[in-house]
């Protein structure tokens, strides 16, 4: 399994959506919060699941904690 580097930035980010995302529907945060740790945990299993978007950056996209 490789290691992820997650950025001071991002995890302020991912909080401050989570917190966005409670005050819209009380535990939505927490599903988000959840699903994000899920993907970052897929990615450093599978780093190359993701094609490249962007000269060498490959994007995942969260969609499965609203349903």
């Amino acid at each position: 399994m490789y290691d992820a580097v997650i950025l001071p930035l991002a995890k302020l980010d991912v909080l401050e959506t989570a917190s966005w995302y409670d005050s819209q529907q009380k535990g939505l945060g927490k599903r988000f919060t959840k699903e994000t740790r899920s993907k970052v945990l897929f990615i450093r299993k599978n780093p190359e699941a993701y094609a490249i978007r962007y000269k060498d950056t490959r994007c995942a996209v969260l969609i499965y904690f609203l349903l």
